[in-house]
């Protein structure tokens, strides 16, 4: 029998119309579900599929990424929610595709990951040049596996100080950062009151001692305008996570929102972090995530709550009910389990 081009052909048409249809219901495009879209300027579709996420998990090469930007059948939402270069190796090429497609829609992108954008230099260059003059609005930067060369943080202290680029977030990623660099990020006025940052998340970066104590004593100072700070799971030394806890307590602390994440507290940070709930007025949500305490310590410091929010989450689900029955004893109730091992708390 010989075989059915036809029936090739409508294999083809069919596998890029479940994958249309996949975006059209979740509006989110990953680069490895792209087919091969040779014909997919002839697909007709009843109207424009948005797109709300792009997750580049895959590496395509720039002429694919053109021809879905050329097709008829995708526009980008106005609010993107992530724009994840991940596994992508960007150039000049792919990258001048991309920047024109959110141009032309004038989208917000809530959060921008750069991956490994800085094995191109003359990308990373462009990138920032576009970020500079675009009417389209960055919110947060994830930094990824960023190699940060002097001249980039000088560029990214730059677009933070440009207030009305909007860039609110700042989340360090799986970056790489020597003394040197962070003087620079610092100094420049990164954490200063002239800049747009509110957030600021560790992630998993790599810092020498002397990055982490000077980033660490820029965000304690009265001046600094971060609002939300977690610290990922980059293990703080005692000092400087007792230096935190000590600035929270502070009159002219900032922080809104605290993310312990993965700390091992000895028993004076213990006995400080209970002192945080019961007297840190200014916080109004605290997440402890599989940290390390005294619970009974923890218990015996702590007499009554005044942070408005808690998010726990504990490895067992023993640890929650701990918590759990500590908390309900010291005027919380349960906002919202989630599961067993996380949970939310409210004041009463």
């Amino acid at each position: 029998m010989q075989p059915s081009l036809i029936k090739r052909k409508d294999a083809k048409q069919q596998k890029i119309t479940a994958w249309m249809n996949g975006i059209d219901q979740t509006g989110y495009m990953r680069t490895s579900a792209i087919p091969d879209v040779e014909s997919l300027l002839e697909v007709s579709y009843s109207a424009h599929i948005a797109i709300e996420a792009i997750d580049f998990n895959q590496h395509i090469c720039p002429d694919l990424l053109r021809k879905v930007v050329d097709s008829s059948c995708f526009t980008l939402h106005p609010q993107l929610v992530i724009l994840d270069f991940g596994r992508q190796h960007v150039d000049c090429h792919l990258l001048d595709t991309i920047l024109a497609w959110l141009d032309a829609h004038q989208v917000e992108i809530k959060q921008l990951n750069l991956a490994t954008l800085s094995h191109c230099p003359s990308a990373w260059k462009r990138l920032v040049a576009w970020m500079t003059q675009t009417q389209c609005k960055i919110r947060s930067i994830d930094l990824g596996k960023m190699s940060l060369t002097l001249s980039m943080v000088k560029d990214i202290v730059g677009l933070l100080l440009q207030t009305d680029a909007g860039i609110e977030r700042l989340d360090f990623g799986y970056s790489h950062w020597h003394f040197s660099a962070m003087k620079t990020l610092l100094w420049g006025g990164a954490l200063s009151a002239q800049s747009s940052l509110r957030r600021l998340a560790l992630g998993d970066a790599r810092f020498c001692a002397h990055s982490l104590r000077l980033l660490m004593q820029y965000l304690c100072r009265s001046d600094s305008p971060i609002q939300v700070f977690s610290t990922g799971v980059v293990d703080l030394p005692e000092t400087l996570l007792a230096s935190l806890l000590d600035y929270v307590q502070r009159p002219d602390c900032g922080l809104q929102s605290l993310v312990l994440s993965h700390q091992s507290c000895s028993n004076d940070v213990t006995r400080q972090l209970a002192q945080v709930l019961g007297y840190a007025q200014g916080l109004r949500h605290l997440a402890l995530i599989n940290c390390w305490l005294d619970h009974q310590l923890f218990a015996e410091v702590l007499q009554q709550g005044v942070v408005a929010h808690l998010y726990i989450e504990a490895i067992t689900a023993g640890h929650i009910q701990q918590y759990t029955a500590m908390f309900l004893e010291r005027g919380y109730v349960v906002d919202r389990e989630l599961s067993r091992y996380r949970i939310r708390l409210k004041l009463q």
